[in-house]
């Protein structure tokens, strides 16, 4: 499973770069960041799951992955991920807006990291 731990180690060092970005006033770069610990977290779970040590899911079974993982409220999460995307393209989101869109998205890669790591077989 040395491709989901890979993606784990992404995502959280991702979220470590993100948080730093933020307290230094870089809020779009942070918003991407957070983006890919999101992808990463989501990447990981598949690889876990399926046993794929080779290759990188697609764009729509990640999407169709992350519909079945918990939180349910998947759609808010969804929602929050696309735009922080966005907001590193076209700077969109107001400051009050980026703080709960970039809160969400850490909570949702957060959760992600502890579905991963519950799943991930341990080393013996």
């Amino acid at each position: 499973m040395a491709q989901a731990a890979r993606h784990i180690e992404l995502a959280v060092r991702y979220l470590q770069t993100a948080a730093s970005l933020q307290n230094g006033g870089f809020n779009n770069e942070a918003a991407e960041i957070v983006w890919g610990a999101i992808v990463n977290a989501i990447e990981s779970i598949g690889h876990i799951d399926t046993g794929n040590s080779r290759r990188n899911l697609s764009n729509n079974a990640r999407r169709n992955l992350a519909r079945n993982l918990p939180p349910t409220r998947f759609d808010n999460y969804q929602d929050a991920q696309t735009k922080l995307h966005d907001h590193f393209y076209h700077d969109i989101l107001s400051e009050e807006e980026f703080q709960d869109y970039i809160g969400q998205g850490r909570n949702y890669a957060q959760e992600l990291l502890r579905i991963a790591l519950q799943r991930q077989p341990r080393q013996s």
